[in-house]
């Protein structure tokens, strides 16, 4: 069972459903540990004026469900992981995009069905402490963005997930068959990538097939010094 969020109903909430989602991989499996967050769909009877007429409600923020269960209704999905388990969140990828439909005559616990993909295994090495700020402790976070962009020019924040004597590693799942373009910027600071140039900021092409076998596609980029 995982941790279930979901958003507040509009107007008299209808019957609750007890609020127990598993998350299922391609191979069958369970995954254990992942959060779960379910954005409520409004129905078209929850319409309301908003600047103009039959424009939707806003939806309401998001609530922990606790034990109380959650209103029937139809659910976008969204799934949180470690990245090193290479699940694609179906609210980062819009071709991976789930919706629930929560019905009171369901009584046993949903699935929701997660693909997974190639990990971008993004590691700064910075030996001379370009992104440590003097005031800083050591083993914080830098402020950098590191990420990809995706072949439609969205981009993807990869999650920090080890500090390790001036090497900050950061992962991102990714889905196959697209082109990324890995992105590594912070103010005052330059980059090399995989011993190349020194720029302002990385942008390095990654192709990655349909059929692409890896698991893992490891990105080394080193921090240099101010600009």
């Amino acid at each position: 069972m995982v941790l279930c969020l979901a958003v507040s109903a509009f107007g008299q909430p209808p019957a609750k459903v007890p609020a127990r989602v598993s998350v299922i991989l391609p191979d069958g499996s369970s995954v254990a540990g992942a959060s779960v967050l379910l954005s409520k769909r409004p129905a078209a009877s929850e319409a309301r004026v908003v600047g103009g007429a039959g424009a939707p409600a806003a939806p309401a923020p998001p609530v922990e469900a606790k034990g109380q269960g959650i209103d029937e209704g139809e659910y976008d999905v969204c799934v949180g992981m470690d990245p090193n388990v290479g699940i694609l969140d179906p609210c980062e990828w819009p071709t991976e995009a789930k919706r629930l439909n929560v019905s009171a005559a369901n009584t046993g616990p949903m699935a929701v069905r997660v693909g997974v993909g190639p990990k971008m295994r993004i590691q700064i090495e910075d030996p001379g402490g370009a992104l440590r700020h003097p005031r800083e402790p050591v083993g914080f976070r830098p402020t950098a963005i590191v990420g990809v962009f995706d072949g439609s020019g969205f981009f993807h924040m990869a999650r920090i997930v080890n500090i390790n004597r001036g090497t900050y590693t950061y992962v991102l799942p990714v889905p196959k068959g697209q082109t990324y373009t890995v992105h590594v910027s912070a103010p005052t600071v330059r980059f090399t990538e995989n011993g190349g140039s020194v720029k302002d900021s990385v942008g390095l092409p990654v192709a990655v097939g349909p059929a692409d076998a890896r698991t893992e596609i490891p990105i080394r980029v080193g921090a240099v010094g101010g600009r």
